[in-house]
């Protein structure tokens, strides 16, 4: 018989229906496929002139701009200074250290960053990631107070010494890239309209004598319709019947207006690589890689002309291709599946939204991360710099 102190055994708590343990969230309140990647963590470097990586491998904003993205790391706590994989930059641990001249605003996760992306894309057309470390670095140094982002209420709650799992809160947590049930709600809303711009019962209703809108050409009442948000539009219906039916193009400029984060209705960016795999997918190929490349490092420098050294480094040199293609099969893009603006019902996926508005918290999570990319991008505007301040 084999006797185990209880000191070495190690605690495993497991949640019943009641459980109201705060160190981590329920299960039964959010799956671990809607939470997939919470831990993950990348950041931005300035790129390295010795750094030269096919085009192939590079982000948009990376073949135009200054910065460029690490590769991935996840709260393993293992290590002082933790890797990050695939290497990037010739970056291996990241720096966040803001007093170090590397330190371009600390770590993000690369979901959040997606939507940042999108954000920015939205506003200015392009991925102004200038921007966003100007005012990370700014927001750090100065510690001043109108650059800092406000919290949201449930981070405010969940923010102490350690993090409190609060219940009602798990959205905080959720994937804003791939969101569970989001795609079936969207296929709903496909063909449920005719192909046409209005449905088929948008019939125009007969003039009245006592409702001066229905006198208007249709173009002036659309034109009234598109400077209005949906709650006026809303109340405008009750008050006239000319507007009772109304075409699917203005509930599809109010999509793009009022739910800019639902980037599937406009954007056809891919999501990155970095959101598409994971940092233990990429750890496993590499820290293998990582090591292989060190010893081939070494038998270069000790190199004896001999056959079996030269043998050792080509066998050593044609696993290390392997591994890298592994890495970089495993860290492609994804399309984004759009929605076709010409066969959605944009009235119907509004209300399908905001029915199951409690069953998607990604989404939920997602408009979190959009209003505060809108907040970080609105400070920075305010930050004077020169070109060569960052």
């Amino acid at each position: 018989m084999i006797w185990i102190s209880p000191t070495h055994l190690r605690n495993e708590h497991i949640s019943g229906p009641d459980c109201r343990s705060t160190s981590a969230y329920h299960g039964s309140r959010i799956s671990v496929e809607a939470m997939r990647e919470c831990n993950t963590y990348q950041c931005l470097s300035r790129r390295r002139d010795s750094w030269q990586p096919p085009d192939s491998e590079l982000e948009d904003f990376e073949r135009q701009g200054r910065y460029v993205l690490s590769g991935l790391g996840d709260d393993t706590k293992e290590e002082y200074e933790p890797r990050v994989f695939p290497e990037r930059n010739l970056v291996q641990s990241p720096t966040t250290n803001r007093f170090s001249r590397h330190y371009t605003g600390g770590l993000f996760h690369p979901t959040c960053f997606e939507v940042f992306k999108r954000a920015s894309i939205y506003r200015y057309g392009f991925v102004n990631v200038d921007g966003l470390v100007c005012w990370a670095i700014v927001a750090g140094a100065q510690e001043e107070p109108t650059l800092r982002i406000p919290e949201h209420a449930a981070v405010k709650r969940a923010r102490q010494e350690y993090w409190t799992h609060n219940a009602g809160d798990e959205f905080l947590a959720a994937n804003p890239c791939f969101i569970p049930g989001l795609q079936d709600i969207l296929d709903s809303a496909q063909n449920v309209c005719s192909s046409d711009d209005i449905c088929p019962d948008a019939a125009s209703p007969a003039p009245s004598s006592t409702d001066i809108f229905s006198k208007f050409p249709q173009e002036i009442k659309l034109e009234i319709l598109l400077q209005l948000d949906s709650w006026d539009i809303a109340n405008l219906r009750l008050s006239s019947r000319t507007f009772r039916h109304l075409p699917q193009s203005l509930f599809y400029h109010l999509t793009l207006r009022e739910l800019p984060w639902l980037y599937e209705a406009w954007s056809p960016l891919p999501l990155s690589g970095f959101v598409t795999t994971t940092a233990a997918e990429q750890r496993r190929i590499g820290q293998p890689l990582h090591e292989i490349n060190g010893k081939i490092w070494d038998l270069r420098i000790d190199d004896d002309g001999s056959e079996e050294a030269a043998a050792e480094i080509n066998r050593l040199v044609g696993l290390a291709a392997k591994l890298k293609e592994r890495q970089r099969q495993g860290c492609k893009a994804t399309p984004v599946r759009m929605l076709d603006r010409r066969i959605t019902n944009w009235t119907h996926l509004r209300g399908e939204l905001s029915r199951r508005w409690t069953e998607l918290p990604g989404l939920r999570n997602r408009r979190r991360i959009w209003n505060k990319c809108q907040e970080i991008m609105d400070r920075a505007e305010t930050i004077q710099r020169s070109p060569t301040d960052i």
